[in-house]
């Protein structure tokens, strides 16, 4: 199941699955109780069975603050607003390079592994294969150096390199270091546009901060329980294929995309990027495909039991709410031009929902220190260097 995590963006089991992603052409919108659109032209009752949902009982997380947060919050402030400073020390993890390079396999010059120009890539953190930013520690600014690498096996990129040893004849151009800014009260006036005058001040208000932010996690989290025990509590009878085969669509299709975007077939990419076969790929999305269309039963059988709706302040307020806390979208046009008013209802009648279970949930008296994040995102770094991008990540 691990192998999907990154396949399918969707949250499973959470209250995060409720993303925007429903299309409006899946039939006629019933309108609900609440007198909002629902996203089934069907009668619930033939799929779906509600057991209890008021009244869940949720394990409290204690949220508590230490210097060493708020020393993190600071340093993570600082390393945002360090500047970057040209080195005639020799490259260390970090720094920012700027390098021309010329890849050549058995002695041959190979598509797409040598630069057009000077490019800049942090050492470290750069996507290139296993063995190139490595190979680039150590040097000073004007060195050449010829660098070994071995392309992984398989490589999603392009699965004719797959295995294959490779040279990269590096110049580097310039080494710059990060030199984070003092901790003054200078910078505290100027990182917070004069708001805060001083860094006992502006302490103050990071302590608040991360407060904040892990009081927003622990409720999340708490949610999450809240969440999986409903789902858990309800019978699902069966599914409208019409809704499966809706987003089984729209997720192949999404990755099909992605395929193209690399240039390679959709079972090499599938092979290469998630170590799948296309009958693996199918199998385990059709297990997803289940239980998202499953829990969109369960809260929609939720919006029309206790008749929640959404009015039109509601509805703009959430907008307004999300364009805040959003990196997708930058003002409530964009989102209107982005989304349908019925997918932007539907999301924000769905957090109205998780709203009503959270606030009819009963917390146990005992209390949970922390809840260790399950989702590890595993990341695809060993991608080779690219002409068109240099850093093919």
């Amino acid at each position: 199941m691990s192998k999907l995590k990154r396949i399918i963006s969707i949250a499973l089991a959470t209250f995060t699955l409720f993303l925007f992603g429903c299309s409006e052409n899946a039939g006629q919108d019933k309108t609900s109780e609440g007198g909002d659109k629902m996203p089934y032209q069907y009668d619930l009752s033939d799929y779906v069975k509600l057991g209890q949902y008021k009244g869940i009982e949720y394990e409290k997380i204690a949220v508590t603050v230490t210097d060493e947060d708020v020393a993190a919050k600071r340093d993570s402030i600082l390393s945002d607003n360090a500047t970057l400073t040209e080195t005639e020390e020799p490259a260390k993890t970090g720094d920012t390079v700027n390098i021309e390079y010329v890849g050549k396999i058995d002695g041959a010059e190979f598509e797409n592994g040598s630069t057009t120009g000077p490019v800049d890539i942090v050492l470290g953190s750069s996507g290139y294969i296993s063995g190139f930013d490595d190979g680039i520690v150590g040097m000073k600014s004007g060195e050449t150096k010829d660098i070994n690498c071995t392309f992984p096996d398989p490589y999603s990129r392009n699965s004719a390199l797959s295995g294959k040893e490779a040279v990269f004849t590096v110049t580097v151009n310039t080494v710059k270091t990060a030199v984070l800014p003092e901790y003054n009260d200078q910078f505290v006036r100027a990182v917070s546009d004069g708001k805060y005058d001083t860094t006992a001040e502006y302490d103050d208000y990071l302590r608040k901060l991360t407060e904040s932010e892990k009081k927003s996690d622990a409720e999340t989290k708490q949610l999450q329980q809240i969440w999986t025990k409903v789902f858990e509590n309800a019978t699902i009878y069966s599914c409208p294929q019409v809704e499966i085969d809706r987003y089984t669509k729209q997720y192949t299709e999404y990755y099909e995309s992605d395929a193209d975007s690399y240039g390679v077939s959709f079972e090499d990419y599938l092979s290469g990027m998630y170590s799948l076969t296309k009958e693996q790929f199918d199998e385990q999305l059709s297990s997803y495909v289940q239980r998202v269309v499953e829990e969109e039963l369960v809260l929609n059988a939720i919006i029309k039991e206790e008749k929640i709706g959404l009015s039109d302040d509601e509805y703009n307020d959430w907008i307004e709410r999300y364009v805040e806390t959003s990196d997708d979208v930058d003002s409530a046009e964009d989102m209107k031009s982005k989304y349908s008013e019925s997918e932007i209802r539907q999301r924000a009648l769905a957090d109205k929902v998780f709203e009503f279970l959270y606030d009819n949930a009963v917390a146990a008296d005992r209390t949970t220190e922390s809840i260790s994040d399950t989702t590890a995102a595993s990341s695809d770094s060993d991608a080779a260097p690219d002409t068109t991008t240099a850093a093919a990540q």
